[in-house]
């Protein structure tokens, strides 16, 4: 095994570069470069833990590939800029807040900010103890919604974090550290100023440039791939992914089994070795200049799903003018599922720098710890380890198919050992029960239904005129109390002429479109930002859709990327309601949420990290005007009750406030498992229903109760699907014919004001299955019981009375006319019924003579049925004489003539001593 530097994410890197684009080169740390300030920064030092019983479990967990590579301890702190650390105040009011830490033995150090807001001019730079290297800086590009942050790496024991506040920007900062995170795992450099070996993984491991397919061919896909670090403390692997739009969304394809809070992520691309190392015993040079590859901090999670271990995050700050400037590329892949023979995974094993694997032959379907993989038999060249999970798997097309889940291959010396890997297949994570759980949605926007992508290279540039649309950054995901939007997005110019006007139209929700006409000068690859006029929209979800229609004055020539959307809600009628929660110190014992009347979520938080001592936590609800449920859960089972610790000494508390009134407050600070209480927001009426059923059988109804509170004058109710579809009773009963699933909403009045409540999809309509009719059946009260096979609609079962495996075998009933009633009952359990008749008669009436028959209906449908006593020869022939078809009876016959034209035709009845015809005629 190798001697590797697991992250040298250029958080390993001297003190005279930074990361990436992403954190700024702005020089020194601003107190290095102080000349009166030499004020020693006491530090924090965290407690010892056992790293011999983590390494024990990693020796185990590294096995499956069924996690993250974990390389650190995380400690849950909570530091911020109020509670610990030093400010230095400087002589022009700028200030300088430094907090150090030390963890004894520590590898490396590195940190998760939460509550992180840089106002633009301030900076955040990390450095080691004695001054011997930095990271940063981090300014207000590093900003992101979740107000999240996981840092890069200093090497060592002890580490600063500085924080610069001009003085126009005084108080504005905010910065909570929630994790400290101790590397345990072996990181050497050269010198302190330098990156050394890398090489962690396995010596049978090969370098991404040793792939000689050439490799040139492949070298688009590896720069779609970054390691991860996620959730402080483990490393995975992914790749970016194109979608039909093309245009340079940032959405990053990796596993389920790697998720933690995106938000706090960072993202490495492009971390590849100059010099090829091909499974030797040797090491991976280390590159010459670091700043070759590139991070990102921070991601929102779109879709992911445990079927088929993905997940599809979006890289918060990765524009595609950065994509462009960094030479990435946007993956392309293939949905259906095909078979595939060979294969090619792009992966970071350990951490360590990029790597192949090679499979040759066919790949086989399997099922994965419960996941619908692909099976990768035996690598034909290298192999996967700890850290490879979420990596790609691309089919000899270069297209993605899947990502990795887990598996037992390992390098044995520089070969492997013959054990199998599991890739979750593209194909079944494309589809799922909503957006949050399936790929098309976001990587086929415009439901194309596309199977097939290639991958997309934004400096290919390769027609004259393309403008795109390349993000929307306005309006926000979500509106409390104002539907005033202001929309901004970022055009691009993708062609090879210089962009100079640009006619773009934009609509809400599908509806009227309005025309903004832009003018200006952009070259190949630059943007402009433009803002569109205000609009004001009522409340409910919402799409925005921006769409350019021509290009300095003529038709765009790369429609692809002409369009964008974005999706946020207005929830006009809400209020801000404030929970006010004090915190014991065991913070990741404390969870809450509010529900509404209709049980729904509608806030909920925690846990949150240890030690607070008693820290307030403010959070902000958007909720309308009506009834709550308050639910506070603690998973040790004393409440909020801290101070009966000797270590804590301070109890919590809670209260929620709205417009100065307290609506609700805790009750007992040692409430136990959990705490609940009821509140209403200025309610005078609420809106509320019931249903006697939810899920049924198509043709059945359900009986709707309204629940609603107040002097209710009126109901307005709307079933979509349902019959009636509107209603203004109290409690209407409603028949549901066709299959899906349908909303129902109730707006109640009291002749003053409104309340609605509307359940998305609450009502899920099973189809019954279709009847298929089968012709009366004719017999003699002679005959013997019988059976005629039923043509059986796909997904149902026949049954009832005299049916029997798919199979009618009635008993003879007697003379006469008798109905039978039989039953057919689909896959959902959904039973239909009908009925069909058995005509009975005297054997000696039909047939007095042996010749005679009787042949019925006529004129025919789609069969024809021939009684005669005895047997005989039947021959149906057309009005020319062909004969069509023939055979030997005994008393009975159904002839199936659905293949017929319309037309004459003639049947004969034929025994040893007579024959006779019969004309009949099909319509």
């Amino acid at each position: 095994m190798k001697t590797k530097n697991f992250f040298i994410l250029t958080f390993l890197i001297a003190c005279t570069f930074s990361v990436s684009a992403q954190v700024k080169n702005l020089g020194k740390p601003k107190s290095w470069l102080l000349k009166s300030d030499h004020t020693e920064v006491s530090a924090i030092t965290m407690p010892s833990f056992d790293a011999s019983i983590y390494k024990a479990q990693d020796s185990i967990n590294d096995l499956e590939k069924n996690g993250p590579w974990r390389f650190g301890h995380k400690f849950h702190v909570n530091y911020d800029l109020n509670n610990s650390g030093i400010w230095t105040n400087l002589p022009n009011g700028d200030r300088i807040w430094r907090f150090k830490v030390k963890s004894r033995d520590a590898l490396s150090i590195n940190f998760i900010f939460e509550n992180l807001f840089i106002p633009s001019g301030a900076t955040i730079y990390l450095y080691k103890g004695d001054k011997s290297s930095y990271l940063g800086a981090y300014t207000d590009i590093n900003n992101s919604p979740e107000r999240i942050l996981g840092t890069d790496l200093v090497m060592g024991e002890s580490a600063v974090i500085e924080y610069y506040e001009p003085a126009q920007v005084m108080g504005q900062g905010s910065l909570t550290i929630s994790s400290i995170v101790h590397g345990y795992r072996d990181i050497s450099l050269h010198d302190q100023n330098q990156v050394k070996a890398l090489n962690d993984s396995g010596d049978c491991n090969r370098d991404i440039k040793c792939l000689t397919d050439p490799e040139p061919l492949w070298e688009n896909e590896a720069n779609a791939v970054a390691m991860i670090v996620v959730n402080g403390d483990g490393a995975c692997t992914g790749t970016l992914v194109n979608n039909t739009a093309q245009d340079g969304r940032a959405y990053f394809l990796t596993a389920n089994h790697c998720l933690s809070n995106p938000a706090s992520w960072a993202f490495r691309f492009k971390w590849i070795s100059p010099t090829p190392d091909c499974a030797t015993t040797a090491n991976s040079p280390a590159m010459a200049n670091p700043t070759q590859f590139q991070t990102l901090n921070g991601a929102t999670l779109r879709a992911s799903n445990a079927g088929s271990d993905f997940a599809l995050v979006e890289i918060t700050n990765l524009t595609l003018s950065l994509a462009q400037q960094w030479g990435l590329y946007y993956a392309g892949w293939d949905n259906t599922g095909s078979a595939v023979t060979g294969a090619i995974g792009i992966h970071h094993p350990s951490g360590d720098i990029m790597k192949y694997a090679k499979e040759n032959n066919a790949l086989n379907l399997s099922t994965y710890s419960g996941a619908q993989t692909w099976e990768i038999p035996n690598w034909d060249e290298g192999v996967t380890e700890p850290g490879s999970s979420g990596s790609g798997l691309f089919d000899l097309n270069h297209r993605l198919i899947g990502q990795l889940y887990g598996g037992g291959a390992a390098c044995n010396g520089t070969g492997d050992n013959n054990q199998p890997d599991y890739y979750g297949r593209f194909n079944i994570s494309w589809n799922g029960n909503s957006a949050a759980t399936r790929l098309k949605d976001w990587l086929d926007p415009s439901n194309s239904g596309a199977t097939i992508l290639d991958g997309y290279n934004p400096n290919q540039v390769s027609v004259n005129l393309d403008a795109s649309i390349q993000s929307i950054s306005s309006p926000a995901s979500f509106y409390c109390g104002n539907g005033n939007i202001s929309p901004e997005f970022t055009l691009a110019n993708r062609g090879l002429d210089a962009l100079t006007s640009a006619e773009i139209e934009y609509s809400y929700d599908g509806g009227a479109t309005q025309v903004y006409s832009w003018t200006g000068n952009l070259a190949t690859n630059q943007t402009a930002s433009i803002s569109l006029p205000t609009s004001t929209l009522g409340g409910g979800n919402h799409t925005i859709t921006i769409t350019v229609i021509s290009t300095n004055g003529t038709a765009d020539e790369n429609a692809a990327n002409n369009s964008f959307d974005k999706d946020f809600t207005i929830n006009a009628s809400g209020f801000f309601v404030n929970l006010l929660l004090t915190l014991d110190c065991y913070g990741s014992e404390t969870t809450w949420n509010v529900k509404n009347d209709n049980n729904q979520i509608v806030a909920q938080g925690g846990p949150y990290p240890d030690d607070l001592g008693g820290e307030l936590q403010t959070e902000a609800l958007c909720l309308n005007e009506a009834c709550y449920t308050f639910t506070i859960d603690d998973s040790y089972g004393d409440g909020l009750n801290g101070a009966i610790e000797t270590q804590c000494g301070i109890d919590g508390n809670y209260e929620i406030v709205y417009n100065g009134n307290v609506l609700t407050s805790m009750t007992a600070v040692n409430f136990g498992d959990q705490e609940i209480n009821n509140f209403c927001v200025n309610q005078s009426i609420t809106a509320g229903f019931t249903a006697n059923q939810t899920a049924i059988c198509s043709g059945t109804a359900i009986t709707y109760t309204s629940t609603s509170t107040g002097a209710i004058t009126s109901h307005e109710w709307t079933f979509p699907g349902g019959t009636p579809a509107t209603s203004t009773e109290a409690n209407p009963v409603v028949v549901y014919n066709t299959a899906g699933n349908f909303d129902v909403t109730l707006t109640v009045s009291d002749g003053s004001g409104i309340a609605t409540q509307n359940s998305n999809a609450l009502i899920t309509v099973n189809a019954s299955p279709n009847i298929l009719f089968i012709q009366p059946i004719p017999v003699c009260s002679t005959a013997a019981p019988f059976a005629i096979n039923v043509a059986l609609p796909a997904g149902g079962t026949y049954g009832g009375n005299g049916v029997s495996n798919n199979e009618f075998n009635p008993s003879v009933a007697g003379i006469g006319t008798h109905d039978i009633t039989y039953t057919v009952t689909g896959a959902n359990s959904c039973v239909s019924t009908g009925t069909t008749q058995m005509i009975v008669e005297s054997c000696a009436n039909i047939f007095e003579n042996s010749v005679e028959a009787k042949i019925f209906p006529n004129p025919i449908t789609n069969e024809v049925n021939i009684l005669k006593n005895g047997s005989f020869i039947m021959k149906l022939t057309d009005s020319k004489g062909k004969l069509i078809y023939e055979t030997a009876v005994s008393d009975m016959l159904n002839v199936n003539t659905e293949n017929l034209g319309a037309g004459i035709y003639f049947i004969s009845i034929e025994t040893e001593i007579s024959k006779s015809t019969y004309k009949v005629v099909k319509n």
